[in-house]
């Protein structure tokens, strides 16, 4: 009986282990570093960079995760050696540092379209985010000359706009975005002449402009490293501290609690810095990087996504789950096939995961403890849903 319930759980697509490495589709171009990437719906688009040779890269790859295979797509117009790269709705935007800088990728019609230019005033130590469907890029610093505000791009009228000063002269940050508040990680301070790199984490809600100091990194400070954004959860992790020590630990942070947890290692062959990642249905992705500059594509499935044990409704969708309470089983039906599942205990937890496949999925309960459980639905446009139900 404990063997069928093993392969019934494989068959119907779920998967109730947390915090572990998949090795998937090694990337089939040029093994790189310094590349950008970013994702549009249930696909990943990594490119740019420079080979072992150092040679710079102008092309364009897109990962299927449900195939797990590479597709290629069309050329970025420049050399990018960046990976300063955003999301905003389903159009991906790359910032090159060249004379025509700001790039934006239509994955409809696979084509890149020149924006405005950015108006920062110096290329080095830029950040790059995005909240509430605008793009935020730092103006940057060159030596000691640092730029203290950012700017802010508005894709329906493709034009920038400034914040006022930060008090935090920042660069060599990496970023994740929760509850549309950015959290800056391992934020050097520019005003030195030779700035070190730091373990300050800095967060920045753009509603009212305030930036507020939260809990430091609570291991080696570094650059170039990988952060991500799973559910309400941030990642960070690998890198390299720039005296020649690189990294391949990873850490989750809690912006409720304000704490860091580490987490399972990246199980590459070799430390990473300058890869390229991004996000897909509550799971992250690493690819490339590193000294070797490998061409390994790595996927992330988190054990937590949710740090809220209050959820609201996000939207409405036709959707039931029954019954509730539940005792063996659950059901999850849909109106529309591939909305994506995920069911966490009241600590955030994730315990289940999965697709409706077929506009309906059965999930086995019997060893599930006793309490109550958060869904979360996510509709093939984005569309979330957050319920409650009770074992």
């Amino acid at each position: 009986m404990k063997y069928l319930l093993v392969t019934l759980l494989l068959f119907m697509g779920f998967n109730c282990r947390a915090d572990y490495w998949t090795r998937k589709a090694d990337f089939p171009g040029t093994p790189r570093r310094g590349a950008f990437g970013f994702s549009v719906a249930n696909k990943g688009f990594v490119g740019g960079g420079t080979d072992s040779l150092y040679n710079n890269q102008n092309d364009l790859w897109e990962y299927d995760v449900i195939n797990d295979a590479w597709n290629s797509k069309a050329s970025v117009p420049v050399m990018p050696y960046s990976n300063i790269s955003i999301t905003i709705g389903k159009k991906g935007y790359l910032y090159a540092d060249d004379g025509m800088n700001f790039w934006e990728y239509d994955p409809s019609l696979n084509i890149w379209n020149p924006k405005a230019n950015y108006p920062g005033q110096f290329p080095v130590g830029v950040q790059a985010f995005v909240i509430n469907n605008q793009a935020l890029l730092s103006g940057g610093v060159l030596t000691t000359v640092y730029t203290p505000y950012f700017y802010i791009y508005n894709q329906s009228s493709d034009a920038w706009s400034v914040t006022s000063n930060s008090p935090f002269q920042i660069m060599l940050a990496s970023s994740f975005v929760v509850n549309n508040k950015a959290y800056l990680i391992c934020a050097a301070n520019a005003s030195q002449s030779a700035p070190p790199l730091a373990q300050t984490v800095l967060e920045y809600d753009l509603s009212n402009n305030s930036w507020s100091q939260k809990a430091d990194f609570p291991d080696t400070a570094r650059a170039d490293a990988a952060a991500l954004t799973i559910g309400n959860i941030g990642y960070f992790g690998t890198g390299d501290n720039g005296g020649g020590a690189h990294f391949k630990d990873w850490w989750q942070y809690n912006p409720i609690l304000d704490t860091w947890t580490k987490k399972s290692p990246l199980p590459s062959n070799g430390p990473i810095d300058e890869s390229a990642f991004f996000t897909i249905n509550n799971k992250g992705y690493i690819c490339f990087g590193g000294e070797n500059f490998n061409n390994n594509l790595w996927e992330y499935t988190p054990d937590s996504i949710s740090t809220s044990n209050t959820p609201t409704l996000a939207s409405e969708q036709n959707t039931t789950i029954s019954p509730n309470p539940f005792t063996t089983q659950l059901i999850i039906q849909s109106s529309a096939p591939n909305t994506r599942f995920n069911i966490s205990d009241m600590s955030g937890k994730l315990v289940c995961y999965g697709t409706t496949v077929g506009k309906q999925e059965v999930i086995n309960t019997t060893t599930w403890k006793q309490g109550t459980y958060i869904v979360e639905l996510v509709g093939e446009d984005g569309s979330k849903e957050v319920r409650k139900v009770v074992k």
